[in-house]
């Protein structure tokens, strides 16, 4: 789905991101919002850490089956070929897929 270099990429940003976060709280700006929760410097870039990483996972909470109609393949040759493919409406598939609730650890739970 990425290509090697966007993940690269990607990965440097935000850990230059991390760092500067950091920096943040090491100057004191970040460190007044987490005073008023009650939490040190320390503890604050913990949560901000564990939010971080807790981003990427997510926990299932409910599964169901659904009926979804979806545009089938099309072989652009069939019904008048590709002179009369705008004129016409698509072709769907109707076929059961799952259905999958769940929430993220980073954003809802932390």
């Amino acid at each position: 789905m990425f290509q090697l270099p966007f993940i690269l990429a990607a990965a440097v940003f935000f850990l230059l991101l991390l760092v500067f976060l950091f920096v943040l709280i090491q100057i004191g700006i970040i460190s007044v919002a987490f005073a008023k929760l009650g939490l040190t410097s320390t503890q604050g870039f913990l949560v901000l850490l564990a939010t971080l990483f807790g981003s990427g996972v997510n926990l299932p909470v409910w599964r169901s089956k659904r009926l979804v109609r979806t545009p089938a393949p099309d072989s652009g040759m069939s019904r008048g070929g590709m002179l009369y493919r705008h004129m016409r409406a698509p072709r769907q598939v109707t076929e059961i897929q799952d259905q999958i609730l769940a929430i993220n650890v980073g954003g809802c739970v932390i």
